[in-house]
């Protein structure tokens, strides 16, 4: 599950985001990781600085990756996010994290104020909840 919210004009905005996903690999093994993300680094308070439009979205994920060892989706990186939400709504992710694990993600909204995009600093932790 995810939210975003996000407010921004025409190039510079700021918007945060918050999820929650099981991640599972081939071999069984799960974890949840547990995604905050802004347009604000948490570290230097030095802003990414790039949004566009108004609105927000809360509803469920699907997330891929060819990462298997679930330890490294945790840390820093960055998350690039569009999507549009009136009512039903649909966004989507493009996230790099620390060692160059990719993970994309697709969320299905419900929510509210037409489109927006954001690219927002990312720290993520990792709980096992089944270990290997």
């Amino acid at each position: 599950m995810g939210v975003v919210r996000g407010v921004g004009g025409p190039g510079i905005g700021v918007a945060g985001s918050y999820s929650r996903q099981l991640l599972v690999n081939p071999n069984g093994d799960a974890a949840f990781q547990e995604t905050w993300s802004s347009t604000i680094d948490p570290q230097t308070g030095n802003p990414l600085g790039v949004a566009a439009g108004i609105g927000g979205g809360f509803g469920p994920q699907v997330s891929w990756s060819s990462e298997t060892n679930l330890q490294s989706f945790g840390g820093k990186g960055i998350d690039f996010n569009a999507g549009w939400a009136e009512g039903a709504g649909i966004s989507g992710d493009f996230s790099i994290g620390d060692g160059g694990v990719i993970q994309k993600t697709i969320t299905v909204a419900e929510g509210a104020g037409g489109w927006g995009g954001a690219a927002l600093y990312s720290i993520s932790t990792v709980t096992p909840v089944c270990p290997p």
